[in-house]
């Protein structure tokens, strides 16, 4: 992966958010990225969409 990720306070718009009412994070970031990846499509990269 890579990239960066953002800790605040304040609510920025994102694809996905891990919290108590989004994407559930029980402590391991291993499962919680790969449960971001899926929700916003990471794991679909190179799969052709139609327009």
């Amino acid at each position: 992966m890579g990239g960066p990720i953002l800790i605040t306070s304040t609510k920025l718009g994102a694809a996905a958010y891990v919290d108590d009412r989004a994407v559930h994070h029980a402590g391991d970031w291993d499962a919680t990225l790969d449960t971001v990846s899926r929700v916003i499509g990471l794991d679909r990269v190179g799969t052709v969409v139609p327009a």
